[in-house]
């Protein structure tokens, strides 16, 4: 058997601009040609050595790439070294020796981005957008997030995502989905990061224009509920702005509400573990506020029983004893999800909460419950018979609705999908316990 020959990296330094040994052009953008010798590339590239030992090619299309690039690939595979690699032909360059599956010029390329990255020593947008593109380049064009990964470090060792974006966003309109993605990859739990931005442009921005497309995508593929948790005011000012939207807007601008805000999924045919007004029914897709607009907004859940007793104190939306029932059962509800308990996580006695239920109707002058309410339960067993009117008869409350009383009066027990059930009797949403029937809106 003949033995393998083994050569240099090198052996065709000589060779190079030879017009005897190049038997193969190379076709580059704008028109221009490299000629190679087809062995030495072959020797390099097992694509080349596909094409022309096995398709007999005597012309490669390298269109896309210019033709200093493919130079530069022509002259390292000859010599062996890639020294001349430059910011400037850095993107074809390794995307040709990918292309071509030269495993040696992979390696130096991405020695070559390394080093670059381990070069910069001070934050600066210029810098980091170059390794952000880079890696987003190989993403999308290589399937491979090695750069990509290596840009990301780097944003977040500077500590620097909210400055980077701040920037990167401006005229946002012009960025794919691809890239919009990659946006909210870098950010992570950070959401708050781009929330900012958002905020910022959007004022003075929704009632003239409309929302931009890209501002849709990236509020749909965000998870909010990160920033409710790091940043409360954020939130609500970002879902402030979003309710100037046109009506037409109004649906999408609650499902992202819903799909962010702290819910706790009821899976059907489970028995709920939660305690609340009431039983809850199983055919309930979620424990949700259906009195309080925006509860999930207003309501910190991760606040002790004594800070939401403060905050019904001096709550606007709060107007009546029965919303203030629902707030402390639905914060009780998603602390008892959390804690993975059954019952109630404050340790407040039932006589003991039933006097604060009532001082605080007192000291905000609310009306009492209408009397079906007496034998019902909330917070799993804390009865409202002194929350609530002393008969049918009493003048100070009355329905909007015939149809109400008679609805309450057949019920064994109230949940929240009766109290909305109610609502939907009268024409308009209602305060349950406001003597007037003042319409709640």
């Amino acid at each position: 058997m003949a033995p393998k020959v083994t050569v240099p990296m090198d052996f065709g330094r000589h060779l190079l601009r030879s017009p005897t040994h190049s038997n193969l052009t190379l076709k580059t953008k704008a028109g221009g040609e490299v000629s190679a010798s087809s062995v030495i590339l072959s020797y390099n590239s097992p694509v080349i050595d596909h094409m022309t030992t096995t398709l007999h090619m005597t012309t490669v299309d390298m269109l896309e790439f210019s033709e200093a690039a493919v130079r530069l690939f022509v002259d390292s595979a000859y010599s062996g070294t890639a020294d001349e690699i430059t910011r400037e032909n850095f993107r074809d360059f390794n995307k040709i020796s990918s292309v071509f599956e030269v495993e040696w010029l992979v390696e130096k390329c991405s020695h070559y981005f390394s080093e670059l990255a381990k070069s910069i020593k001070e934050p600066n947008y210029a810098d980091l957008l170059y390794l952000f593109e880079e890696g987003a380049f190989q993403h999308e064009n290589m399937e491979r997030k090695d750069f990509l990964n290596i840009s990301f470090h780097k944003i977040d060792s500077f500590n620097w995502k909210s400055q980077f974006f701040d920037e990167y966003l401006v005229n946002a309109s012009r960025l794919s989905t691809k890239k919009l993605d990659l946006v909210i990859e870098l950010a992570g739990n950070d959401v708050e990061s781009v929330v900012q931005i958002l905020t910022r442009q959007l004022s003075g921005l929704v009632l003239k224009q409309g929302l931009p497309v890209y501002f849709e995508y990236l509020l749909e593929h965000s998870d909010l509920s990160l920033c409710r948790q790091s940043n409360n005011l954020l939130f609500d000012e970002l879902f402030d702005i979003l309710e100037d939207l046109p009506d037409d807007k109004m649906r999408w601008t609650y499902g992202l509400l819903k799909k962010n805000s702290k819910m706790v999924k009821i899976k059907s045919g489970e028995p709920s573990s939660f305690p609340s007004l009431s039983p809850i029914p199983l055919e309930l897709d979620y424990v949700q506020p259906y009195m309080i607009p925006n509860l999930y907004r207003s309501l910190n859940m991760d606040m002790s029983f004594e800070e939401v007793y403060q905050w019904l104190l001096i709550s606007d939306e709060v107007d009546s004893i029965i919303l203030a029932v629902e707030a402390i059962s639905i914060w009780n509800c998603y602390r008892c999800f959390k804690n993975g308990q059954r019952n109630l996580i404050f340790n407040v006695d039932d006589d003991i909460l039933t006097d604060l239920l009532d001082g605080l109707r007192s000291l905000k002058g609310w009306s009492r419950l209408p009397f079906p309410f007496k034998d019902y339960e909330c917070l799993g067993g804390v009865p409202l018979t002194s929350l609530c009117l002393q008969s049918n008869e009493d003048p100070t409350y009355y329905y909007l609705s015939s149809e109400i009383p008679r609805y309450i009066a057949s019920k064994q027990w109230i949940g929240l999908a009766d109290i909305q059930h109610i609502f939907a009797l009268s024409r308009s949403p209602v305060s349950l316990a406001r003597g007037d029937a003042e319409v709640y809106s």
